[in-house]
């Protein structure tokens, strides 16, 4: 059977077998509203004029300054003549010795001083010093480093040995004797001593990053101490 179809309304409706629905008109567009005009800026205020920067003072060198190596002499405690048949080198600690060494050690953890190693001569005296002072801050009598050159050692020893120190220490403990340890203090600062007494600790601060450079470094005195100190003896 041959279909006429006259549009696409007769097509929907053999499709649907039913009769479309007239579709309603659209309504027309609103006319658009007019945009209202733009308010006028208000003017910008001038920009006021920039002040020049105020130059600031350079700094002086000693604020720049570092004191990254500290050094402390000491003395060893107050040794033993009551056998004239021992030897210098084996003189040991009397009872007074005994008992400033640990003190003297006490006054540095007071201080909050870390000691990154201990150094001595090897003679009995210093030996048994450094070893109070090594246990009081809970270190091995085995970490403690001997030198021979350190007994009776001079001035020019001193800086000898110091010039080979280890740079992974930043403070040491230097364990010696006299006449030697208190002429080699006073090279140090303009800061002297007459005499440092048994156990007694001259300590002072230098702007060097390596030991070897410590001789020749910019110092200064960092403290004075000995046993009878706190009585004003």
């Amino acid at each position: 059977m041959e279909v006429k179809l006259r549009n696409l309304s007769s097509l929907i409706e053999l499709l649907n077998d039913k009769p479309v629905e007239p579709v309603e008109p659209l309504k027309p567009l609103e006319p658009l509203k007019p945009f209202e005009p733009l308010k006028p800026f208000k003017p910008l205020k001038p920009f006021e004029p920039f002040k020049p920067l105020e130059l600031l003072e350079p700094l002086k060198l000693p604020y720049l300054s570092i004191m990254s190596k500290q050094l402390l002499l000491i003395r060893h405690a107050k040794s033993s003549w009551a056998d004239f048949s021992v030897k210098d080198f084996d003189r040991p600690l009397n009872d007074r010795g005994k008992r400033d060494a640990p003190v003297m050690a006490q006054r540095l953890l007071d201080r909050k001083i870390e000691i990154d190693a201990f150094v001595a001569s090897p003679a009995k005296r210093a030996k048994k010093t450094s070893e109070y002072f090594a246990t009081a801050y809970g270190r091995e009598k085995s970490d403690i480093i001997f030198i021979d050159e350190l007994y009776l050692a001079t001035p020019s020893v001193f800086e000898s040995v110091i010039a080979q120190l280890d740079d992974r220490y930043s403070t040491i403990a230097v364990f010696s004797h006299n006449n030697g340890i208190t002429d080699y203090a006073n090279t140090l600062t303009n800061t002297r001593v007459d005499e440092m007494p048994t156990c007694a600790m001259f300590a002072v601060k230098a702007t060097a990053d390596s030991w070897k450079d410590f001789t020749g470094a910019e110092k200064e005195f960092w403290f004075f101490d000995y046993p009878k100190s706190d009585r004003g003896e």
